[in-house]
């Protein structure tokens, strides 16, 4: 994680330590358009989407079921 020194008024000295967050959501944003991109050339266009809404289905219905058993009806 890159951080970088921002003028803040909150502090003492004027200056505090800060995380970079364009640069960090810049780097995930781009490692995710390369698998992407790698997984739909090999699987075909619109597979990584396809795929991604699948897992999300089942994180979902995992957290139903969850409910269900566990905190009733």
């Amino acid at each position: 994680m890159s951080l970088i020194l921002r003028e803040s008024l909150t502090s003492a000295q004027g200056y505090k330590w800060a995380s970079d967050w364009d640069s960090i959501y810049s780097k995930i944003w781009h490692e995710r358009a390369e698998r992407q991109y790698e997984y739909d050339c090999e699987h075909g266009i619109g597979a990584f989407q396809r795929k991604e809404q699948e897992e999300l289905q089942k994180a979902h219905q995992f957290f139903v079921d969850f409910e269900k058993k566990y905190m009733g009806d």
